[in-house]
């Protein structure tokens, strides 16, 4: 069966992989060196049910906190804490790589590694995310332009679109020139500097109180 994600191969696969390791893999009897994940945006689109903009953005922020925390040739998922201004597709992104959760509600003895800190957010054109490579204690803030990987007209259009009511009102011909829309933005994302989109800064944090919630 054909996934709407794969029509777009040739596009998403431009923006590389993510290898990590796995340390669950060895509890079923994959051998040390062997458990190495190979992650793409195809993955993580049809993961979160789309690729687009933010996705997209999430999925080179994740790859560049990586080379920058990791002093190993491949990073070990379990080694990483995250702080996120929000939990939204972009959050969601990196808790698939990272396998970082914020803890269940109902679940007291649980140790989160995905943390909520609102303040990142403070600056709507500038948001923050930290990560945290544990075993070095080495944290980084990366500071993603929004105006650089979504300009505000890019914005004004998405929301337009989505205002119309994208389920109800829209014949194939808009949904195709939409999906060909924002499929331009993603392209243009993956193809541009990335140094021109992600601050990197060393920083010295305490992450928050437990992010709670239901994951389901």
């Amino acid at each position: 069966m054909n996934n709407f994600i794969d029509d777009l191969k040739a596009v998403y696969s431009k923006a590389g992989y993510i290898r990590i390791l796995d340390p669950h893999a060895l509890e079923i009897g994959v051998r040390p060196g062997d458990n190495v994940v190979v992650l793409s945006l195809i993955d993580l689109g049809k993961l979160t049910g789309h690729v687009c903009p933010a996705v997209t953005s999430a999925y080179f922020i994740v790859k560049t906190a990586l080379k920058h925390l990791s002093t190993d040739e491949i990073p070990s998922r379990e080694n990483f804490l995250v702080a996120v201004p929000k939990y939204d597709d972009m959050a969601l992104v990196f808790s698939y790589v990272l396998d970082a959760f914020p803890a269940p509600k109902d679940d007291p003895d649980y140790t989160p590694k995905m943390y909520l800190d609102k303040s990142l957010a403070d600056d709507k054109e500038n948001v923050k995310f930290v990560f945290k490579n544990i075993a070095t204690g080495k944290t980084i803030c990366i500071i993603w332009k929004k105006q650089i990987a979504m300009p505000l007209d890019v914005r004004k259009k998405m929301m337009e679109y989505k205002s119309n009511g994208v389920r109800e009102k829209y014949e194939y011909i808009d949904h195709l020139e939409w999906n060909t829309f924002i499929n331009a933005q993603v392209e243009r994302i993956i193809n541009i500097s990335h140094s021109e989109m992600l601050d990197i800064q060393e920083i010295e944090y305490n992450f928050p109180g437990q992010m709670k919630m239901s994951l389901i």
